[in-house]
């Protein structure tokens, strides 16, 4: 049966190994000797089992190319050398006690490649991740054939594996790459268009799964004073659940593992493979349910301190494994950061324009519930705010008023001595005090005491009925019926409630 089973692998693989031999070929090689392929031929066409099988042998062991034999269900029933170094293993007896499957990084190759079998039940150059015995993963290429009996029935496997890490690894990186960048680029995007954070997380997860190809995507935000995690926003591709509400950093098992590392040293944390790393076994369910291998951990701030976390979770091992991956990591933090200092700050700038609202009305109403008339007027002249009391002063509504510069509601004001005080409050920007007799279009006059405070790019001024002592007395008289105060009490109020108006108008 041996002498069988060498003769049925060395008659599917000597071309194989022909064809490696003469492209792989050294004269100083030690492990190979020169064969001349005519020799095989004649071995095998005179039938000479007991030296083929010996031909076979020297090749079978010293070629390095890894050669195997498995059972249907997975067995590894022979192994050369080379495989088993391509495998790590210390020796051949360690190989073989194991099932071909334990290798596998993704197990639903072994049913890929059974379904791409021909219809002479060869499978070709199938490429594939394996583990190898010290837990590296590399990139093999498989090519197998199935050995039938007389009836069609499959006996076992026969085939090689051929080590393509450092290709798969150049390729890899290259689409990794593709792939971070497509996620940044979105993100960006995403950034620009949505500002408001309850829309932007679950949207950044979106894109990571869609655009970048990540198995799953979530965020969650940081409780720095009890150092718990809330998730907020995840998307996945087949798997969109965590298996925690909420993630204590400070406690075991999460206290060594990628967030805590990443919320500590304020700097992105990654795990090669989290199925396989100690620190990441609470996890290990889920990632195991969903495919996922390669994770990453990635801080973002909020005004400088750390607020939340983006998480990344990829079907690959090894995904982040360069320096150019990292920096497009670090890039996609910090443009979050940006965006969230963005919705924070136009967050405050509309509390404040609210609390500016809110305290203009304020204002607005006390200036309207004066007594006194308070007017604000613009560099223009027009009448930019005028109270109830200004326009029954003036003897004209509000809607008269506002707009309209006093020229044009009262002409030939500009040629008073009250327009020269208003125009030198406005010029000099320095507050006026004076009496004035106002002459009213229809020839009647009204005495009225005028304060002008310089306030910004305007200036305004409140008057009241007043001075001169007849008109003054009177004046009070009206002011105490009304208010029940004497007079002395009334020329106190009014000059608090002036000064009250002034001090607002010059605040706002």
């Amino acid at each position: 049966m041996a002498t069988v089973l060498f003769l049925q692998l060395f008659q599917y693989t000597h071309s194989l190994i022909i064809r490696f031999f003469f492209d792989h070929y050294q004269t100083n090689d030690q492990h190979v000797e020169k064969i001349e392929l005519h020799e095989y031929k004649i071995e095998l066409t005179e039938g000479k089992s007991s030296k083929s099988e010996d031909l076979y042998r020297r090749l079978f062991e010293h070629i390095p190319l890894g050669l195997y034999t498995t059972s249907q269900d997975g067995t590894i029933l022979e192994a050369n050398p080379a495989l088993v170094m391509l495998l790590g293993f210390p020796d051949k007896e360690n190989l073989l006690v194991i099932n071909v499957k334990e290798l596998y990084i993704n197990p639903d190759d072994d049913q890929s490649q059974h379904a791409l079998l021909n219809k002479d039940g060869v499978m070709h150059e199938y490429e594939m991740q394996v583990r190898r015995y010290d837990g590296k993963v590399i990139w093999v290429k498989d090519t197998f054939r199935a050995v039938k009996d007389e009836d069609g029935k499959v006996l076992l496997f026969e085939g090689s594996l051929e080590d393509i890490t450092q290709r798969k690894q150049a390729e890899q990186r290259i689409l990794h790459l593709t792939r971070l960048y497509a996620t940044l680029s979105h993100i960006n995007q995403t950034i620009v268009r949505v500002s408001d954070q309850t829309k932007l997380f679950p949207s950044i997860c979106k894109v990571a799964v869609d655009h970048g190809k990540f198995g799953l995507a979530w965020i969650g935000m940081i409780d720095r004073v009890t150092g718990q995690v809330t998730p907020v926003a995840i998307h996945g591709e087949v798997h969109d659940e965590l298996p925690y509400q909420t993630i204590p950093l400070n406690e075991m098992p999460f206290k060594s593992e990628l967030m805590s590392l990443a919320v500590n040293s304020g700097e992105i944390a990654y795990s090669r493979d989290i199925q396989t790393d100690a620190n990441m076994s609470h996890w290990w369910e889920m990632a195991d349910a969903g495919g996922f291998h390669a994770a990453a951990a990635i801080p973002f701030r909020l005004q400088g301190e750390i607020v939340g976390l983006l998480n990344l979770y990829a079907t690959d091992v090894e995904f982040f494994e360069n320096e150019e991956q990292h920096n497009l990591l670090k890039e996609m933090a910090l443009d979050i950061s940006f965006a969230l200092d963005n919705i924070e700050r136009e967050k405050q700038r509309k509390q404040a324009n609210e609390a500016l609202r809110e305290s203009e009305e304020r204002y607005r109403k006390t200036l309207d519930s004066m007594l006194e008339g308070c007017q604000i007027i613009g560099f223009d002249w027009r009448y930019l705010y005028v109270n109830d009391a200004v326009a029954r002063h003036g003897r004209r509504t509000k809607a008269e008023l506002i707009g309209k510069t006093m020229m044009e509601v009262y002409p030939g004001i500009g040629n008073t001595e009250m327009f020269a005080v208003l125009q030198r409050c406005m010029v000099e920007r320095i507050p006026s005090h004076m009496e004035n007799e106002f002459k009213y279009p229809d020839g009647s006059s009204g005495w009225f005491e005028l304060s002008v405070q310089p306030v910004r790019r305007e200036f305004s001024f409140s008057r009241s009925i007043s001075p001169s002592a007849s008109k003054l007395k009177r004046n009070y008289i009206g002011l105490t019926a009304r208010s029940k105060c004497s007079v002395p009490e009334i020329r106190q109020l009014s000059e608090q409630k002036m000064k009250t108006n002034y001090s607002m108008i010059s605040a706002g």
